[in-house]
């Protein structure tokens, strides 16, 4: 019976604030609860008091402390149940108010000023969603944030994740509220996709002030910054040529007009580049494209003249210049023109990595629209050659930057130095800002040491910072923006002496992202059937990873790019493109235990023997960073793997080498092949450790970075691989 299911399970979550250990049992009794509600549609009390992801010290007591990292927003819940009142008794109507976590322009790096999520709830992950009322308060969170946000939100908040097996925001709606009840949310907030699938199960509102910024006293401000136009070799191709490809675009569909909502996608197609985001260089914009105007809705102040000259935007009156027009003037020049002027227009929908329009809009546009992916994604995600040879070198300083820090961190930890994740996170992103054409990191670092390593999204920070030894796997995932490209790299370690799951494991995954980087297929190949390529050895000891195993990546733009995603999920089936750069990504996840993942990008080339009627492609990697040799079985390897590996290494030695003899102009540091000779090219042959000798070496010592970075280099490189 539905009553002793639930009273059942009651007994456990009594006992939510049990030692770690009983927690998988209860992460199991959750997703059965689950399954419980979806059955049961609206639930009973006992559902409504009980739902939701298990929490830790709720309700709070003074015998289970807090998590250090959680944030009391009773305060902020407070006033913003006070305004929802106002506003409600005001004009519009609402029972509950949606607060999705994303921008006007559906992004999901979010400025400061737009962490409206983060700001209610204190909860610091992406892709999340909240909904409030009088006297409840919820948020919707990645599965795999799910033990985050529990550390960081308040006992005010239940916790639901976006799973499918989970309670959906409609279900709770209808477990929570009146039938027929009415949810107000921010238009400008929330994609058009995402409102068509809940207008289908629920009333939603339009709200037109929102309801967070009302509240948010010292809301922060946008960043204060000039937008520059592209150096080369990126901005050889000329922002004209890639607008009459849009055109061209255009007049294919029948189409009097391209919004364009991304602002990645404005950057790109513009030669542009500004720094509204810590990780995401782009300027905070609307781009309208016909076929004889161009409109950039922008903050025009951060305009710079450079831009403003390349843009050619003074006294603009043609079809190949640029009218720059004030930012909030979007809104009126869009109803008018689409009602007066345009009678057809493009409005991006959804994909991978790209929400689409937001519904405010939609809704705005007086015209017939089509409702399809933009089509300068695409465009963007092929790159030019310029754009190939720029992500080639940026990879490579990132190679350099990685490199001479894991030889320091190796150096400090023999000396005694202590070291926690935190620290090595910080220390790394200064490694990355040092190099040549640097303009920050791609993403928020991530250093995972032991049990944090598990956690596929963990964020690192200085509250739970663990210690780093020589005990467990230590896990990096991080990326680097440069002005020629954006890098995205995840190495495993480990410091001591692994256990042989954990070799066997590293090796499949490695095994994985062999399989699919040597991969040869058609051109009719899709990303999604690519994706059992990086999950075959690990499926074979019956494991599996539950994220994407890849991505696409922008040059010098997101380093999550759409609509590119390598997934077994129903998305569209793109295919692979000469050009594409994506990530290559598998993992395992012992939960509690260790985590290991190992990501490379990867470039598609024409393969080099193309006689079949159809076009061949393959892969090329653009991230050249050594593997972990004491956590590689090399009798599981295969000779194809052994040989992609020793070319691997090669390449390591010969492009990232080199760059690294660079760094130090008064050493000359070669290749010692313990032969007597120093030959750089020379194949990884044999066991025989590389070593290096420096030829000039006056005051040379162990805390010189370059010297390390190379021992580190050719040490990860030489040791275990034969061709076969």
């Amino acid at each position: 019976r539905p009553g002793s299911h639930l009273f059942l399970l009651d007994g456990f979550f009594v006992k939510s604030n049990t030692p770690n250990s009983s927690k998988s049992t209860m992460k199991v009794l959750y997703i059965l609860m689950s399954l419980v509600w979806m059955v049961e549609g609206r639930g009973g009390q006992q559902s409504q008091k009980h739902g939701g992801y298990p929490r830790s010290a709720c309700p709070p007591s003074d015998d289970d402390p807090q998590p250090q990292q959680r944030i009391d927003t009773s305060d902020v819940l407070t006033r913003f149940r006070q305004e929802m009142a106002k506003t409600t008794s005001r004009a519009e109507k609402f029972d509950a108010y949606l607060v999705p976590g994303s921008d006007a322009h559906q992004s999901s790096i979010l400025a400061e000023r737009d962490k409206r999520i983060q700001y209610l709830s204190g909860f610091t992950g992406n892709k999340a969603m909240a909904i409030l009322t009088q006297d409840k308060a919820a948020i919707w969170v990645d599965p795999y944030d799910a033990e985050q946000a529990d550390e960081e939100v308040s006992c005010d908040w239940t916790i639901y994740t976006n799973s499918k097996n989970d309670v959906s925001i409609p279900l709770w709606i209808q477990m929570n509220l009146r039938a027929r009840s009415r949810i107000g949310v921010d238009a400008s907030l929330i994609s058009q996709s995402q409102w068509e699938i809940l207008s289908k199960r629920v009333t939603l509102v339009p709200v037109r002030n929102n309801l967070v910024d009302l509240i948010w006293a010292n809301r922060p401000q946008y960043e204060n910054y000039k937008a520059t136009p592209l150096a080369p070799p990126l901005g050889l191709m000329q922002w004209s040529s890639k607008i009459a490809r849009v055109r061209e675009a255009l007049r294919n569909e029948s189409c009097d007009m391209l919004l364009v909502t991304a602002l990645d996608e404005i950057c790109w197609v513009l030669n542009l580049r500004g720094k509204e985001t810590e990780y995401l260089p782009v300027i905070r914009a609307y781009l309208v494209i016909t076929d004889k105007v161009i409109y950039l809705y922008t903050n025009i102040s951060k305009i710079g003249d450079v831009a403003n000259g390349v843009l050619k935007a003074d006294n603009c009156y043609s079809a190949t210049c640029v009218r720059l027009i004030p930012y909030e003037n979007v809104w009126g020049d869009l109803k008018t023109m689409s009602s007066q002027i345009w009678k057809k227009v493009w409005f991006p929908s959804d994909a991978p990595f790209l929400p689409g329009g937001s519904h405010a809009i939609y809704d705005i546009i007086q015209a017939d629209k089509i409702s399809k992916v933009s089509p300068i994604a695409l465009m963007k995600a092929a790159k030019n050659e310029d754009e190939r040879m720029g992500m080639s070198n940026a990879h490579v300083r990132d190679a350099v930057a990685f490199c001479d820090f894991m030889a320091y961190l190796g150096n400090q930890m023999k000396a005694g130095e202590e070291w926690d994740e935190h620290k090595a996170a910080m220390t790394l992103d200064d490694f990355r800002r040092q190099q040549p054409m640097s303009e920050g990191i791609s993403f928020k670092t991530v250093v995972a040491f032991g049990a944090h390593s598990a956690l596929p999204h963990y964020r690192t920070n200085n509250i739970t910072s663990l210690k780093i030894n020589s005990s467990s796997v230590l896990l990096i995932d991080s990326g680097g923006q440069y002005t020629d490209g954006t890098t995205d790299l995840t190495r495993t370690f480990h410091l001591g002496k692994p256990t042989d799951e954990q070799i066997n494991v590293y090796t499949r995954v490695l095994m994985g992202l062999i399989d699919l980087a040597s991969a040869t297929f058609p051109d009719s190949f899709t990303l999604q059937e690519a994706d059992v390529l990086a999950r075959g050895p690990l499926w074979d000891a019956g494991m599996d990873y539950g994220h994407p195993t890849g991505h696409g990546v922008g040059c010098y733009l997101s380093v999550e790019e759409g609509p590119l995603m390598i997934s077994q999920d129903d998305h569209p089936k793109h295919k692979f493109k000469d050009g594409y750069f994506v990530t290559d990504g598998p993992g395992y996840y012992e939960e509690d235990q260790y985590g290991i993942r190992l990501e490379n990008v990867l470039e598609v080339v024409p393969h080099p023997k193309n006689d079949t009627v159809r076009k061949l492609l393959t892969f090329r990697s653009a991230t050249l960073v050594p593997f972990e040799p004491k956590l590689i079985d090399r009798k599981l390897l295969s000779p194809k793997q052994i040989s992609w590996l020793n070319a691997y290494n090669t390449r390591i030695r010969e492009e990232v080498g080199t760059e690294l003899k660079k760094t130090n102009a008064n050493e000359r540091l070669l290749l010692d092949d313990g032969e007597g000779t120093s030959d750089p090219r020379r194949p990884l042959l044999g066991h025989q450790s590389l070593l290096l000798t420096p030829v000039v070496s006056s005051h040379l010592h162990l805390s010189f970075s370059p010297y390390l970075s190379l021992i580190y280099a050719y040490d990860h490189v030489g040791r275990l691989f034969t061709l076969i």
